[in-house]
């Protein structure tokens, strides 16, 4: 897998096809083999497609700086984008990746398109995504220092994706590391309309969106969240589909993130930039 090191830290990424220039994340903290078939598919209908694994996922390196994961992952996307000379670029994603579109269109809009995306997580489920992201290790830290951080599930997988990630994490120290968790942590607000952007954030953004409406059974990503970020965006519509609907439930109730797992997917991302891109 190519990388280069944007900032100090080495990105994983891929290109795909040829055409509109597309940049495909993954939500979660999921590695982007997690969204490949995406990109496979929109690879053969038009599409330049551009997948990455932010730091701290897949076979990035680790790395713990900036207010928020969501600011180092943005200025990462960019500079890879710049470096690749990609863009401006649609981006399209799920879930904690769609927290890094929105952010990047904040910051970077004459790099963004425009945006497609879907399960859009807000609300007081934030509580508990902050203990998962970032709380829990904090007390690893603190508790066992960096060698309980390397042995926990979540970090041993970055170790197995990328063995030098084991000597970084080491080389930290506990305290810092847990504070840097406790900072991010701190930025998962449950009280802003999406996680991530305030009201004022979002009515900045005015590039093309489309927002998948999510199944009402769906609590971590409130059809709310959707509805809310749909009104502040200048330049949004609700996209609705009976068959990720009919989809998602069932995906949702597995052990793992399947956000990317609907087969509807690449089609409903596909129309709807194809759509945008006639409309001018």
């Amino acid at each position: 897998m190519p990388a280069t090191e944007i900032n100090g830290c080495s990105i994983a990424y891929e290109l795909l096809g040829n055409g509109i220039p597309l940049v495909l994340t993954p939500g979660s903290r999921n590695p982007m083999v997690a969204i490949r078939h995406i990109a496979e598919a929109l690879a053969t209908r038009g599409f330049r497609v551009l997948l990455w694994d932010r730091a701290n996922v897949g076979e990035s390196d680790v790395q713990f700086i900036g207010a928020r994961d969501l600011d180092l992952w943005s200025d990462q996307l960019v500079g890879l984008m710049r470096r690749l000379d990609f863009g401006p670029a649609y981006l399209s994603a799920p879930s904690a990746g769609s927290r890094v579109s929105y952010v990047t269109a904040l910051h970077y809009p004459e790099l963004v398109r425009g945006m497609y995306l879907w399960l859009v997580s807000g609300g007081p489920v934030g509580q508990q995504l902050g203990w998962n992201y970032y709380g829990q290790h904090a007390e690893q830290a603190e508790a066992g220092g960096m060698q309980a951080v390397i042995e926990s599930a979540y970090w041993a997988e970055r170790i197995a994706a990328n063995p030098a990630n084991r000597g970084r994490l080491l080389g930290m120290d506990a305290r810092e590391f847990a504070s840097v968790m406790r900072r991010w942590q701190s930025g998962i607000r449950v009280d802003d309309p999406v996680f991530g952007a305030t009201e004022d954030d979002l009515r900045r953004i005015s590039v093309r969106t489309g927002i998948l409406v999510p199944p009402a059974v769906d609590t971590g990503h409130p059809r709310a969240a959707s509805e809310r970020l749909a009104e502040l965006l200048p330049n949004a519509e609700l996209v609705y589909s009976a068959e990720f609907e009919e989809e998602w439930p069932p995906l949702q109730q597995q052990a793992l993130a399947n956000y990317e797992k609907p087969k509807t997917l690449p089609n409903l991302i596909a129309d709807w930039i194809q759509r945008t891109e006639r409309s001018g």
